[in-house]
């Protein structure tokens, strides 16, 4: 087995247990203890990906889960979130095109299935589900990132020339709103250049653009 395809699956395992699994971030603080300064540390546990993702599909306390329970995690909820309903079923349909089923069981359990499913996959269909599910990544934490706004550049996306970019900028990743397309660290570098490119456009020509931007490749 090459190092190259080593590399997939453990960026395949990894993402989906970032969908699949719940996170905990450590946030360090100092306090003062007598004369001395001592550095401590908050501990806040979140849900998965997905499981945030869900609470942003319904209204209320306790988004129910696949399973018909439901989790409380962050206090107040956030309004309902059209782009992570459209993103959870985009997600869907990825994993049942992956699975090749019509019709899914739980969501988490099918991709811990792919994940073991990958072991036997040649090396050109790992590579694209590699792609894929780190697609899903991306779009998961763009549209559950609460926390930081994403920033909205005037700029038409370079794959379907509509005005829906959302650039997190401490993440350094971007979504398209529209179409779906990703840019992670890899590629961010080329959405930076095509928006500089448009915006400087705009400012010569007084906010008309007087042509279509250019497409960029992206991985």
């Amino acid at each position: 087995m090459s190092a190259g395809r080593d590399t997939l699956l453990q960026r395949i395992a990894a993402d989906v247990d970032a969908l699949v699994e719940p996170s905990t971030h450590v946030q360090p603080y100092t306090v003062q203890v007598g004369k001395e300064m001592v550095t401590r540390s908050h501990r806040i546990q979140f849900p998965s990906l997905l499981n945030q993702m869900r609470d942003q599909t319904h209204d209320g306390t306790g988004a129910p889960d696949d399973d018909g329970g439901s989790f409380d995690t962050f206090g107040s909820k956030p309004p309902i979130n059209i782009q992570a309903i459209d993103r959870l079923a985009a997600i869907h349909a990825g994993v049942r095109h992956w699975r090749g089923r019509r019709k899914l069981d739980r969501l988490e359990d099918e991709l811990r299935i792919l994940v073991g499913d990958c072991l036997s996959m040649g090396d050109d269909e790992l590579d694209v589900l590699a792609h894929d599910v780190g697609r899903w990544v991306t779009w998961a934490r763009i549209v559950t990132g609460w926390t930081t706004p994403p920033w909205r550049p005037n700029a038409e996306c370079p794959h379907c020339e509509q005005r829906a970019l959302h650039v997190h900028l401490a993440d350094v990743n971007a979504l398209c709103g529209h179409c779906g397309a990703t840019w992670d660290r890899d590629t961010i570098g080329l959405l930076a250049a095509h928006i500089t490119g448009s915006q400087e456009a705009q400012d010569h020509f007084g906010g008309v653009t007087p042509c279509r931007s250019p497409g960029v490749t992206v991985g």
